[in-house]
């Protein structure tokens, strides 16, 4: 198996602060395995304009994906039923 299918197969990722890398790892693995953190209430966080930094990381990608990265990996990840879009 390559290293990138192990990945797809077992592994999360996370980021708040970084800005290329996630695009990379997107590029490189999909965004099935990355969420999206704010790191609250540490003070690292991105709080109160976490807003902003996601526009400028994010921007590029379909919303689909986007989607995937804020919220539904996160919720297959923890099996948490996500609510029917209206």
């Amino acid at each position: 198996m390559r290293p990138t299918e192990k990945f797809r197969n077992s592994i999360y990722a996370c980021f708040w602060f970084e800005r290329d890398g996630p695009r990379q790892l997107i590029e490189r693995i999909g965004p099935d395995n990355i969420l999206f953190e704010t790191d609250f209430p540490h003070p690292t966080c991105l709080y109160p304009d976490f807003q902003s930094h996601l526009h400028s990381s994010l921007a590029e990608l379909e919303p689909a994906a986007r989607r995937k990265i804020l919220s539904e990996n996160a919720a297959r990840l923890y099996k948490i039923r996500m609510p029917e879009a209206t």
